[in-house]
């Protein structure tokens, strides 16, 4: 064989190695990105036997992969509530009762699709409610392993006992006040002589095939509540 077939022969084999690599790296690429997706799949499924298999061989998975994805899981079975309750010092039966979360959100229906100021606050007020109740029962749940299915007046006092004096529930509950307390003076409401307490429940979600019943009856739990606090208008 002559020298110039014997350097065609070797550039065409160092072709031959180039496109088998870069065969090789596609697939291993592509093998990659399944088993992520595999993986975020796993992790985003309701508990099971496959989900609890799989974090105990890799149990750090479940902190890398699970947090940001929500794109399997199953929706939410209950919104959040926030009542703020006021009543008068010298004659507890005289009470008024507002529900701040819900009357936010038709605020920010209303106002579409120019609403960036009641979209701001409704992030802000339900991400520090969201904020507040994580704080409480993650430390219940550290506490006591058995978390009960209904919370009782004595429950909620307990667990919130444990986390009062943290940043996180100092600043959250500090917010919520906040805007209830605007909401109060946007509503000209006379605070002398009132107490106020705040309290935070979850409404169950009307399950999908009932939801041709106008007025179904909605279960709400009560998960946070403050004692009655005296204002200083």
């Amino acid at each position: 064989m002559t020298a110039p077939n014997l350097q065609n022969s070797y550039y065409i084999f160092l072709l031959t190695m180039k496109e088998s690599k870069t065969n090789i790296l596609s697939l291993l690429l592509l093998l990659v990105f399944l088993c992520f997706w595999i993986c975020v799949f796993i992790l985003s499924l309701s508990p099971n036997r496959l989900k609890k298999k799989f974090t105990n061989h890799l149990p750090k998975s479940a902190t890398i992969l699970s947090k940001p994805w929500h794109l399997f899981s199953p929706p939410p079975t209950y919104n959040l509530r926030l009542y703020l309750i006021t009543r008068s010092i010298h004659n507890p039966t005289e009470s008024d009762t507002t529900e701040l979360l819900e009357n936010l959100s038709f605020k920010k229906r209303r106002a579409a699709p120019f609403n960036q100021p009641e979209n701001l606050v409704d992030n802000i007020v339900n991400n520090n409610v969201s904020a507040l109740l994580f704080t409480i029962w993650t430390k219940k749940r550290m506490s006591s392993p058995e978390f009960p299915d209904s919370l009782d007046s004595l429950s909620i006092a307990n667990a919130i006992q444990k986390v009062e004096y943290t940043n996180n529930y100092i600043i959250c509950l500090a917010s919520i006040k906040n805007y209830g307390m605007s909401i109060l003076k946007k509503r000209k409401m006379n605070l002398s002589n009132k107490e106020l307490k705040w309290v935070i429940k979850e409404k169950v979600i009307c399950p999908f095939g009932k939801m041709d019943n106008i007025h179904p009856l909605l279960p709400e739990k009560t998960v946070f509540e403050t004692i009655y606090q005296s204002v200083n208008p």
